[in-house]
């Protein structure tokens, strides 16, 4: 009895989430305010949690850090040649439970990298990052993907080449580059001071959970961006970098790939959020 009463709350939250996902008010503003209220409790800056203030503080600002020679060329060095042979694998066929990607030709990531390669590990359990991630979100905050992603394809256009925003609940990532990226090398690109909460983000917000992967999933068209860059003076940031650059990005902020023009991308990937704690 006791394990039938006990498991009523369970049964009545994944009814809720049910009714949430699937009901008629899917995709409601008022869905939406107390998704957004639950998302958003707790989250605070809490700059004594980081020794880092002036990043916790350009992040908040700006939405984006880029941190020049964050690793010297002898720590990535390591890293780069354990990429490369994870690399070498994924594209024989033997990491197929660990890859993935949308787009084959151009570009795939391969999860949990810092079990394959333990040389990657001091930027996965960086203190320094991890200091600024809970100052940034909360203590609470959980690192959930640990990827290796290696952009290849050349002069090819990518779904990520379009302005989008990750997810519109907090959201941050930790890049590190593990070669050398040029303009020339598909670097990534960010809208300073577009992670802030304002009115043009609420219907995309509804629209990323409404529509799910099937619909714009927080992407946005050339003039929709043309109009918001001008209404909010927003400014875009190319991030080039030698390789050990860290870039810290607030992932509601938009941002988007370029085409890979010549060589390689590779690069280092720490997500950062709430909703997998």
């Amino acid at each position: 009895m006791l394990s039938a009463v006990s498991s009523v709350p369970t049964r009545t939250r994944q009814a809720a989430k049910k009714l949430v996902r699937e009901g008629p008010l899917r995709g409601s503003r008022v869905v939406h305010r107390v998704q957004h209220a639950r998302a958003y409790r707790g989250i605070k800056l809490r700059p004594e949690l980081t020794q880092r203030r002036e990043l916790l503080e350009e992040l908040d600002r700006e939405g984006i850090v880029i941190v020049p020679n964050y690793l010297s060329a002898e720590k990535i060095a390591p890293m780069l040649s354990g990429a490369d042979e994870v690399i070498q694998k994924a594209k024989d066929g033997e990491l197929a439970d660990r890859t993935f990607t949308i787009q084959p030709d151009i570009v795939f990531r391969i999860g949990k990298v810092d079990e394959l390669v333990p040389a990657t590990q001091p930027f996965f359990e960086d203190p320094v990052i991890r200091g600024v991630m809970e100052a940034y979100l909360s203590p609470r905050v959980v690192s959930f993907r640990r990827e290796l992603e290696n952009r290849f394809g050349l002069s090819k256009m990518a779904q990520a080449d379009l302005f989008h925003f990750d997810n519109w609940r907090p959201i941050c990532k930790a890049f590190l580059y593990l070669v050398d990226v040029g303009e020339d090398n598909a670097p990534f690109r960010f809208l300073r001071r577009s992670h802030k909460d304002g009115p043009w983000r609420t219907r995309h917000a509804i629209e990323f959970d409404a529509g799910g992967t099937n619909g714009r999933y927080g992407h946005f068209f050339p003039q929709e961006i043309r109009a918001l860059e001008v209404r909010n003076d927003w400014e875009e940031v190319v991030c080039t970098g030698k390789a050990g650059t860290l870039i810290l990005a607030d992932f509601r902020g938009l941002h988007r790939g370029t085409p890979l023009k010549s060589g390689r991308r590779v690069l280092l990937n720490n997500t950062f959020d709430l909703m997998n704690a």
